[in-house]
């Protein structure tokens, strides 16, 4: 008798939890229709530079020897974005998702930790790092990315802020005679940016924006390729990656 009783209760509760979600997606498809979804499609080019900060003076024992501040660039880009314009008057938000191909594989050192044991001293993280060993990184070609458009319209004018998610593929590699240890790890970073399109016919704008992104790096422990753990472990120094890229690009806009 129990089971039953515990089997209308949960039918019940179902029941009424796909009608609430039925209402509350209609309500949401029905708000994004009326503020008139506009589609868009923009491909373009830009330039980036990007600047690897390495955790030194009070966060590590070694001196900056070997590594230091590297700053790259600028290296061309091209991207690929979709989204939808939803206006409401003069507002405007646009989600896209992106594509961003790297013309330039930049490759960079990343110091490698001599003693695996990381402790805290107050607030500050400590380690030691190898005088004379370093990882290799290289990120990969392409670029994955989403987030939203923020705008106002001045007739032709819509200026923008920017916010989303990149994700980046790195791979680190590090090679001591026969000894080899790798891992990938996606890197995902918190970009934000302005910018402003420019309507240059009924359908057809010009885009113009600046971004910016930066993301720590955490500690990362290598897998050695053949046997993994066999010969101990291998663990890359934490280190802060930002990036600035400046684009111009051509947007269609299907049914402005």
């Amino acid at each position: 008798m129990g089971a039953i009783f515990l089997l209308f209760l949960l039918g019940f509760v179902m029941l009424r939890l796909s009608s609430f979600l039925l209402a509350a997606s209609t309500l949401v498809f029905s708000t994004a229709w009326a503020l008139k979804p506009r589609p868009f499609i923009q491909g373009g080019l830009g330039g980036s530079t990007t600047s690897i900060k390495h955790m030194f003076g009070d966060f590590c024992t070694h001196s900056r020897e070997g590594y230091g501040t590297l700053d790259d660039g600028p290296n061309l880009d091209g991207h690929i974005i979709i989204g939808a314009r939803f206006a409401e008057k003069r507002f405007f938000v646009s989600p896209y998702a992106e594509v961003r191909l790297n013309a330039y594989n930049q490759k960079f050192t990343v110091p490698l930790v001599s003693e695996a044991n990381f402790y805290w001293r107050g607030r500050r993280l400590q380690y030691s790092t190898h005088p004379f060993f370093h990882v290799t990184a290289k990120p990969s070609f392409y670029t994955f990315g989403f987030g939203a458009y923020i705008g106002y319209t001045f007739d032709a004018l819509k200026p923008y802020l920017r916010l989303g998610l990149a994700s980046q593929n790195i791979g680190y590699e590090f090679s001591h005679g026969l000894t080899r240890y790798t891992a990938d790890k996606m890197m995902h970073s918190f970009c934000w940016g302005v910018g402003a399109t420019y309507g240059l016919s009924h359908n057809l704008s010009l885009d113009a924006s600046l971004l910016f992104a930066s993301k720590e790096q955490k500690p990362l422990i290598l897998q050695h390729g053949a046997t993994s753990g066999l010969f101990g472990k291998v663990i890359v120094a934490p280190f802060r990656r930002a990036t600035t890229n400046v684009s111009v690009g051509l947007r269609y806009t299907f049914g402005a």
